[in-house]
């Protein structure tokens, strides 16, 4: 079991703490997800019936993992102990520093980034303004597109005084 985070959670909750709970097998075997009897027939009671009707071969023969377990990811976080997380829609754009070991929801931008220095930049009036010109919108929310907003966004070398501004942040 892990905390699952999704976007309602970045943007309402205090200290952005999970609301729900997910059994996560990762990429594991099926014989290893079998080692735990409960979780293992939670998701083949609860999830199989969606998965069976799936057009995506994948979905339903490894339907005890998460159709998108994101392996990249994960890999790329492994090592941090908080990542910068991002409600991909909403109507702020308000980044949050929050710790690993969480599933991360598909609504949810996730940045390989834990620093401070970064966290004062995506929450800097530069980086709002880049958003606001170069996203979308999905009815009066910004649908903050990754590939256009954060990798083309111009940043500056981190800062000790960035690094300030972000602990105070947070």
């Amino acid at each position: 079991l892990q905390p699952y985070v999704i976007g309602k959670d970045l943007n309402q909750r205090p200290g952005c703490s999970a609301s729900r709970w997910g059994i996560n097998f990762r990429d594991w075997p099926l014989e290893r997800a079998e080692q735990y009897p409960d979780c293992r027939e939670i998701v083949r009671r609860e999830v199989t019936p969606f998965r069976d009707r799936n057009n995506r071969a994948n979905y339903r023969e490894f339907w005890w993992q998460y159709g998108e377990h994101r392996p990249g990811l994960y890999e790329a976080i492994k090592d941090l102990d908080h990542v910068l997380a991002i409600s991909l829609v909403g109507n702020a754009v308000m980044p949050v520093r929050v710790p690993t070991g969480h599933v991360f929801a598909h609504k949810c931008a996730v940045f390989a980034l834990g620093d401070f220095a970064s966290l004062a930049v995506l929450s800097s009036s530069a980086h709002s303004a880049w958003v606001i010109r170069y996203t979308s919108t999905m009815r009066t929310d910004i649908n903050y597109a990754p590939s256009d907003v954060f990798l083309t966004l111009p940043r500056s070398t981190p800062t000790a005084d960035l690094t300030e501004l972000g602990e105070e942040l947070d």
